[in-house]
């Protein structure tokens, strides 16, 4: 055991997690310090609402780029450049259907959408457009394993979003909204500065709106349907809590800040650690090297990061919310409680995710994920029906959540073991 904890922090796998994870940590070290403040000027109703919000957003940012932002990382050098145009072409089309969607969402009053005012939905293709920018910037930095300058860039983008909401607190929920329309315009000027020696902005401007193949688009889309699929179910697995709730704006701000403390671990720690992961496994993949001490070794250094968390949400968690956030936020600390063991086992699973996609198996984690999502609706109904509370509803759908992604921790071992035989 000791060898193996040793041989993990000798190796190059680490040596990236570690410069990828020391400038995640510092953002969320902002992140945090500014939430101190930030849920003092803002109410638990205004981080609700924009809760709801990014709920509804996020089942239309999984179609935006067909999840070709995954593809670029496998990619050949000859590949990637087709692929971004590709991206963007996707993002463009969907972006402009998504506002159409909102809008139609929002007349209906889905979810109680028609609480948000026009800016709200006008906004909602600029949001979606310019986060998938990001996201297939990035996965190109990945790429590249320009791990130095995205430990950088993670101190800047959330330097850029407190700040942002600061300037912006007299607007109360629309100050969280324009917030997060600036810095997502900040960070696209990063990126693609970063990225000026690669991807062109000028040529790649003039492929996107020149060189329109539809049919190559449609058979992009039925390649990547299972990924989206499989995305579409991850997402709903995390949104339909929100819409369950859209009538209770307060109880949906408890239940964002704790999900927000909650996955600070999975912000700076498992997605780094996944896309270094990733990268490796794919290049072991191609030279077929053997991988089943890495996972081994990313399960354990997963296991054992996880702990400090567990151990200080589960005996003082409202209280610790209470001291750090304010009094009127200790119901987010019993709810983070409940979540506890749901997000935990989320985090471990997180770089063994990685594995289903490079052996192409989403399928199967798309079948696991309907499963969970169907029992997940279950639990709504019968917690209507029976009048349940807020919290035994959650504690119902953490405990039925984490079995699942168990399960689909099992699998991805197995399949690494399979595929050495």
């Amino acid at each position: 055991m000791k060898e193996k904890i040793k041989n993990i922090f000798q190796s190059e796998f680490f040596k990236n997690n570690i410069r990828l994870i020391t400038g995640t940590t510092l953002a969320q070290i902002i992140n945090f310090l500014f939430n101190i403040y930030l849920t003092r000027i803002y109410l638990p109703e205004s981080f609700g609402k924009f809760s709801l919000y990014m709920s509804v957003l996020s089942v239309f940012l999984i179609f935006s780029s067909f999840k070709l932002d995954i593809e670029i990382v496998k990619n050949s050098d000859e590949e990637v450049h087709e692929n971004i145009r590709r991206s963007y072409q996707a993002n463009m089309m969907v972006s402009i259907l998504s506002l159409l969607m909102f809008s139609l969402l929002w007349l209906l009053d889905v979810f109680n959408l028609r609480k948000f005012n026009s800016i709200w939905v006008l906004l909602s293709w600029v949001i979606i457009f310019f986060q998938t920018s990001v996201q297939i910037l990035w996965m190109y930095c990945v790429k590249q394993k320009m791990f130095t300058f995205q430990s950088r860039y993670k101190i800047v983008e959330a330097t850029g979003l407190n700040v942002f909401y600061l300037f912006l607190y007299g607007l109360k929920d629309m100050g969280l909204l324009l917030a997060n329309v600036l810095n997502l315009l900040l960070t696209n000027v990063i990126l693609f500065f970063q990225l000026r020696n690669f991807v062109r902005l000028g040529k790649l401007l003039k492929d996107v709106f020149k060189l329109w193949r539809w049919k190559e688009l449609l058979m992009v889309f039925k390649k990547q349907k299972y990924y989206m699929f499989q995305s579409l179910l991850e997402v709903l697995q995390i949104s339909l809590i929100p819409f369950y709730f859209s009538g209770n704006f307060e109880f949906l701000g408890y239940y964002s800040l704790s999900m927000r403390v909650l996955q600070v671990p999975m912000r700076f720690l498992s997605v780094p650690i996944s896309q270094v992961f990733f990268s490796e496994i794919a290049d072991r993949k191609r030279n077929k090297i053997k991988m089943t001490a890495m996972v081994q070794k990313t399960l354990l250094m997963m296991f054992i990061l996880s702990l400090p968390i567990v151990l200080m949400i589960s005996i003082i968690g409202p209280d610790l919310f209470g001291w750090i956030f304010g009094k009127n936020w200790m119901r987010a600390g019993e709810i983070a409680q409940i979540l506890l063991i749901w997000i935990i086992v989320d985090f471990i699973k997180a770089p063994l995710m990685q594995i289903l996609y490079l052996f192409e198996k989403q399928k199967m984690v798309a079948y696991i994920l309907l499963w969970s999502i169907l029992l997940m609706i279950i639990i709504f109904t019968l917690s209507r029906y029976f009048s349940l509370s807020e919290y035994h509803t959650l504690w119902l759908i953490s405990l039925s959540q984490a079995i699942f992604i168990l399960y689909i921790i099992i699998q991805s071992y197995l399949i690494i073991q399979n595929n050495e035989v």
